[in-house]
């Protein structure tokens, strides 16, 4: 045995592009049904308007997306949109696994990366548990009814 096979191989991190990122979000986006993709495009649109100093209050003080929803009036355009995508999804199974797979954490976190740097900058500053994310894509989940709201949260 030579000496070399007995050193430890250096750790790689390999990174993604920003090309990448975009083909990546543009096949997320064209693998949805057309009836759910305007959802999806909010969306993304939504991760990339975050204001990094509404974040930083959100990450100090616990809130979520969903504390935001219960906040609005009941026929707000917010409340009025997420009912539409939600009745549709509770009606058509496909649509509601499908509609699962685009909202996660991971494409969150690129979007954010790629698209809302400053906000991205807060998140990995000051979100020492690392949950912002998570919480608040299982709060969007349970808003649109796409899994159970969790247990201890209305």
């Amino acid at each position: 045995m030579s000496k070399q096979s007995n050193q430890i191989p250096e750790v790689v991190l390999v990174d993604i592009t920003p090309e990448v990122y975009q083909k990546l979000k543009e096949d997320i986006i064209e693998d949805q049904p057309s009836v759910i993709k305007p959802h999806i495009l909010d969306y993304f649109e939504w991760l990339k308007s975050l204001d990094p100093l509404d974040v930083y209050d959100a990450i100090e003080t616990g809130q979520t997306v969903k504390d935001a929803y219960n906040k609005e009036k009941p026929f707000s355009p917010f409340r009025t949109s997420v009912a539409v995508a939600r009745g549709v999804l509770r009606v058509t199974p496909w649509l509601k696994t499908r509609a699962k797979e685009a909202f996660n954490e991971e494409i969150a976190r690129l979007t954010l990366r790629f698209e809302n740097p400053d906000v991205w900058d807060v998140i990995q500053k000051f979100d020492q548990k690392g949950d912002y994310l998570r919480s608040n894509i299982q709060a969007a989940k349970e808003i649109l009814g796409l899994e159970k709201p969790s247990k201890g949260k209305a």
